[in-house]
């Protein structure tokens, strides 16, 4: 037999030249189908199917062939070829996993990408294998597919798109995974098994939801900042209202009629709850960061040490108290004060949520904030701060309460066992000293703050030169400046009392047009900052000055000093008088003022 190959198209086809089979006592012998290549007339080679039969006539061997042009059949195989060649090709290179399956729950093939996850040489070696012939972890925990679902899918007909469900893989952290199953069908519609999808979207959901919560702290801070601007403007409001029943009160308690007897007591009783009143509105004023802070470099180790004592007796002997401090810690610029009521609230508040008892614990350590932590906390800003924790082992809060823990009048103590504004005083504290809160908590777990102030780098120390009151015995005159009417009249009454001789102006022009007469002696100028008008307080000192060189200016305002001075000159803080104040405070300011001015004359 002579065996020859010729190349038609993509194909080597074989040439076969057989010798006439041998005779047999049968009447034929059939041969089967042959693929060879044939030649026309005119030299053209083509690929041929021959089937041929050979039999006995008449004592010779007789060998009939059917020879038929199979050029187009074999032109369609190839193109078919191409085209699952090329299909495999996308399959491999989408950057997904992909498998499917048979009526019966065989595989029939998968892409290059599920074939690496599950460890098999090549996409190929996956046909006709089971489930069971699978059991093994997928390396990046992608399911080959769930059987419950593949055959609903079948059953059904109906795709399950965009499902996900959380694997745990071989390695690594658990990975999330968004899975759709669509019905495999042939030409004529009818179900031959099930395509099943797989995408790791494990990073981006991860993504999604850390800027889903940046966004939601962003809106939350964004909240907080405007609630704190409502209510620092009602307290700054309220704090005149303040002023006037405390001042009027002074001037009938100092007064022969209404220094004794049952009218005192009561006017005692009034200014009493005028003051409680006034408390209340520095913790609004505190959480709108409109507070007045006297800020001085410390170590948060010292205050938590010399009140640790302080902070036993408040949560009681049923409550452990743990102090885990930095040993050696940055040093920060806070008020003192205001930072003890800070570790005070919350440990009254760790002490409510423990009524069986449990753990309080106070840490301090130096942190370094960098761009990670700033990117899940948009308040926040990189750099050194000296952390405060108080955490405690208490019921916890549920989401609902988390979300509205620092908001001002919001507490879930009953009716008269709480003003709702201990935490939104810490908040506004802490944000007015340049630093961040944050409240960490779940319902049976406890309860954590974290507050981050910022490190002061070097000795900073001392703060504005304070002097003695001066006695003073000449008659001065003083230009009161104030847009609210009652407080103006109370005021310009308690300077007559105190020997004083007052000007009132309601407003920072009609100021101008007084200190533009030379005819009107003035000895200092006390005024109001924020005021209706062409000229703030701030503004209308400068034009005094301009007007009369070196004369004092006193500036009154329910609003910090660290929030006046940012909205004129920086010597503002610094000749400043907070609402609500009394009669001797007033008075007391003034000759600070006046004796200062008095002591610069006489060195010149």
């Amino acid at each position: 037999m002579k065996v020859t190959t010729e190349t038609v198209g993509m194909r080597e086809i074989e040439l076969t030249v057989e010798p006439e089979p041998p005779k047999t006592s049968s009447d034929q012998i059939d041969g089967g189908a042959l693929l060879r290549c044939n030649k026309k007339k005119d030299g053209t080679v083509f690929p041929a199917e021959v089937r041929h039969r050979y039999f006995q006539l008449e004592g010779r061997g007789v060998r009939v062939a059917a020879v038929r042009d199979v050029t187009e059949r074999l032109k369609a195989e190839e193109e078919l070829l191409e085209s699952r060649q090329m299909l495999q090709l996308v399959l491999d290179t989408v950057p997904l996993r992909i498998i499917w399956k048979d009526r019966n729950l065989r595989y029939m093939g998968c892409n290059k990408a599920m074939a690496l996850d599950l460890r098999l040489p090549d996409p190929s070696a996956i046909a006709g294998l089971s489930e069971e012939d699978l059991a093994v972890t997928p390396r990046t925990g992608f399911p080959p597919s769930a059987r419950d679902d593949d055959l609903e899918v079948i059953r059904t007909g109906v795709a399950k798109l965009q499902y996900e469900e959380t694997t745990a893989p071989a390695q690594g952290s658990p990975r999330i995974i968004r899975t759709s199953k669509v019905p495999l069908r042939n030409a004529s519609g009818g179900i031959i098994g099930v395509l099943a999808i797989h995408e790791d979207v494990t990073e981006r959901t991860m993504t999604l939801r850390a800027l889903r919560e940046r966004d939601e702290q962003l809106r939350h801070s964004q909240k907080m900042e405007a609630v704190g601007r409502l209510a620092g403007g009602i307290a700054h409001d309220f704090n005149n209202v303040l002023t006037t029943i405390i001042g009027y009160s002074d001037l009938v308690l100092g007064s022969p009629e209404g220094s004794t007897g049952p009218v005192a007591e009561d006017l005692t009783e009034i200014k009493a709850a005028a003051q409680r009143a006034s408390a209340l509105t520095k913790q609004i004023l505190a959480f709108s960061r409109r507070q007045a802070l006297r800020p001085q470099v410390l170590s948060l180790n010292r205050i938590v040490s010399d009140i640790e004592r302080m902070l036993a007796r408040t949560i009681g002997a049923d409550i452990q108290l743990i102090t885990k401090l930095d040993p050696d810690p940055w040093l920060v610029d806070v008020d003192e004060h205001q930072f003890v009521q800070i570790l005070l609230n919350l440990a009254v508040n760790a002490r409510d949520a423990m009524p069986r008892g449990g753990t309080l614990t106070v840490e301090t350590a130096n942190v370094d904030l960098d761009e990670a932590f700033c990117q899940t906390h948009p308040d926040a800003q990189p750099g050194s701060y000296v952390m405060v924790a108080v955490t405690d082992t208490g019921t916890g809060m549920d989401e609902g309460t988390l979300a509205h823990a620092f908001e001002p009048f919001y507490t879930t103590k009953p009716t008269g066992e709480g003003t709702g504004l201990g935490l939104a005083t810490v908040y506004g504290v802490v944000a007015q000293s340049g630093g961040h809160t944050y409240v960490e908590s779940e319902l049976g777990r406890g309860t954590r703050f974290t507050i981050y102030l910022p490190r002061v780098v070097g000795d900073r120390t001392g703060g504005p030169r304070r002097s003695q009151p001066v006695g003073l015995t000449t008659l001065h005159n003083i230009l009161v400046v104030d847009d609210d009417d009652t407080f103006r009249a109370l005021t310009v009454r308690i300077l007559e009392k105190r020997g004083y001789r007052a000007l009132p102006a309601s407003d920072g022009d009609q100021a101008v047009e007084i200190l533009q007469n030379p005819d009107i002696a003035i000895d200092l100028l006390l005024t109001d900052v924020v005021m209706p008008g062409s000229l703030r307080g701030d503004q209308l000192g400068q034009v005094a000055e301009s007007l009369r060189p070196g004369l004092p200016v006193v500036y009154m305002s329910s609003y910090s000093s660290d929030t006046i001075a940012s909205i004129g000159p920086s010597h503002v803080a610094s000749d400043y008088l907070e609402k609500p104040f009394t009669a001797d405070s007033l008075v007391t300011r003034m000759e600070l003022s006046l004796g200062r001015n008095q002591a610069d004359v006489s060195n010149t």
